[in-house]
């Protein structure tokens, strides 16, 4: 179980990238509604 917490916190640290780099990129209207829940879920 720890192996899988550490995965998801991993995951999270990747989306908060990716959402950042969304916000410095101009937005392409790529970014999905699965992936927007899993950023505010990892906030």
């Amino acid at each position: 179980m720890g192996l899988q917490v550490l995965a998801i916190s991993v995951q999270c640290l990747l989306l908060r990238c990716y959402e950042m780099l969304l916000a410095i990129l101009p937005h392409t209207g790529g970014r999905t509604q699965a992936l927007d829940e899993v950023i505010s879920y990892c906030k």
